[in-house]
Formats: C-alpha cells, structure tokens, sequence
C-alpha cells in the first residue's frame, strides 16, 4: 500500500539527490528517510534507487 509519507521523502532525495539532505528537508532523521525508501521500494515491488556511499542514482523505469 502507498504511503503520502513514503512518495514525499522519494522525492526529497530525488529532489536533493542525497539522504542526508533530504532528512534535514523534511526534518526526519536519515535512518527513517532510508526506511521510507526501502518502504515505498518494497510496495512498488521495484529498486527505485541505487545507493552508495557518494551517489545517489534513479533506476529507470519502463511503466505501460
């Protein structure tokens, strides 16, 4: 089930392109961003982000 929490800290780290700032945008902590994403991740049924140290990449998605 989608959650309006879990789009909305999407797309501050897509917005911002960094968990850390995107936190601080929505004053949340990073952990609970990351748990949002794997959240909203896991409802779609699909990898959204690729995630490392230094950069954060969208995953294309080929919808019909």
């Amino acid at each position: 089930m989608l959650n309006l929490e879990h789009v909305t800290s999407f797309l501050a780290v897509l917005r911002t392109r960094n968990f850390r700032a995107a936190a601080h945008e929505r004053a949340l902590s990073q952990a609970t961003v990351s748990q949002h994403i794997q959240k909203f991740e896991a409802a779609l049924n699909t990898r959204l982000i690729a995630r490392s140290h230094e950069v954060i990449a969208v995953h294309r998605m080929n919808i019909a």
